[in-house]
Parts: structure tokens; sequence; C-alpha cells
């Protein structure tokens, strides 16, 4: 006979939802009958340690995190800036484990500055959407330290994307490249007070537009506000801060 165990109903759903699965996705990952998946919701069933392994697995927790007495309390999600169709139809799980991921990265090596003393020792600027975008870019240039003979010394795009993050990196800031659905977003970025600040750039786009994102990302940080962003395409369909943040990414890649 299968061993099964007292596993709280409550906890399988929160595991579930925060990963961004279906009851028919994550039955399918994990290999089940949708029926019973949702019988181990519903407290009606109880999986064995091998499902168990297999539902941490597919939903990025640890096993021990699915023996939790009541779901734990989870961070804000991340302010939705995309376009009224790409928020309609949420975020992959790929995308929900980069943020978690990026979140995770963000409290540690926070953590680390602060031991260091280095947390808050080079202050982040700051902007708001009175100012004009082609001062703020000239403003991030200056605090970066780019000058435009540097820049077109660059050989191709795939050299300044990674030179503009090496700039952005040396001042503490976290910016990571990992891969989500370019249908779900190009890139995001996370500010918490007393924290490093972070950008994440989609992998799945191209140089040119990973360098984009990276000024359209740093404009979000100097607002000091956290989002997930995507591309305009309706003018009609799109919130007036993504239109600051791309003004100000494209005067800060091509100045005057």
């Amino acid at each position: 006979m299968a061993v099964t165990l007292p596993i709280e109903p409550g906890v399988l759903v929160w595991a579930r939802e925060t990963a961004g699965y279906s009851i028919e996705a994550a039955a399918d990952k994990v290999g089940v009958a949708k029926e019973r998946l949702e019988a181990w919701e519903a407290g009606k069933a109880r999986p064995g340690i091998s499902h168990l392994r297999r539902l941490a697995s597919t939903y990025k927790r640890p096993l021990p995190a699915l023996f939790l007495a009541r779901p734990p309390e989870e961070p804000p999600e991340l302010p939705d800036f995309r376009r009224v169709g790409s928020r309609a139809a949420g975020l992959s799980p790929d995308t929900r484990f980069a943020i978690r991921d990026a979140r995770r990265w963000q409290e540690i090596a926070s953590e680390i500055a602060e031991d260091q003393e280095r947390l808050g020792g080079v202050p982040f600027p700051k902007t708001d959407l009175t100012d004009e975008p082609e001062q703020i870019a000239k403003r991030i240039r200056d605090w970066l330290g780019v000058t435009r003979e540097t820049q077109l010394g660059w050989v191709d795009t795939r050299e300044a994307f990674n030179a503009w993050r090496r700039a952005i990196e040396q001042r503490d800031v976290l910016v990571f490249v990992l891969s989500m659905p370019r249908a779900d977003c190009r890139g995001f970025s996370v500010w918490e007070d007393d924290s490093l600040p972070v950008m994440v750039v989609n992998s799945q786009e191209v140089p040119e537009a990973r360098s984009f994102t990276l000024f359209h990302e740093f404009t979000h940080l100097m607002l000091r506000n956290s989002g997930v962003c995507d591309e305009v395409e309706d003018a009609n369909d799109y919130r007036p801060i993504e239109t600051f943040c791309n003004r100000v990414a494209g005067f800060a890649l091509i100045p005057r």
C-alpha cells in the first residue's frame, strides 16, 4: 500500500497558483490526472512522497514548503505595466520563476552588501514624471561615466549591451539576463527600500533591444517603482509612465 502524507490542501493550491499553473497544466507537468490533483487540493485524497517531489519540482519550491501548516505570506506582485492584452493573459510560470529568483538574489546580495557596509554607499539617482526625459538621460550617462566617444568605439550591439551592463553593475545595481517568453515581457525591475536595485532583461531579445530595456528599467528604478514591462504597440493602450521611460531610454542610447 502506498504511503500518503498529511498535506494542507491550501498549501498545494498556493504553490500551484503562485507558480502560474492551471489545474490542467500542473497535472500534465506532474503526470497525474486532473481529477487526482483536484482531489489533493480539495483534501479528498493525499499525495504520496514521489508525487510531492514532482509537485515541488514543478512549482520550484523546496519540498519542506509543501508541509507548511498554512500558505506563507508572499511579497506583493510587481506592478504590471504591460499592454492591456498582455496583462489579461497573466504571467507564465517561467516569468514568475524569474521574478522569484531575482527577488531572492536581491535579498542575498543586499545582506552581503550590508555586511560589507556597502549598502547605500552609492546613492541611486532619482527622478519624477515632471522632469525632462532628455535631461534625465544626460544625468544617467554622466552617472555611469560613459562618453559618446566611448560608445562609438564599441564594435557591435552585443559589445554595447555588455558595456552598458558593466557600467550599471559597477554602481551596485544588480543586472540579470534571464530567459522568459517574449510574449510575456521584455524585462522588469525591482525596487525595495534598503536593498540593492534590480533590473532583469529578457535573454530572448536581440542585443539592441536588451540595451533599450536596460535604460527603460533604469528609469523605473529612478522613479522608485518596480514593474513588468513590454513593448509599445498601441499608444492608446499604454500608461504614461511607460512612454516616459521609453523617451528617457531613447535619449540615453542616442543623445543629440
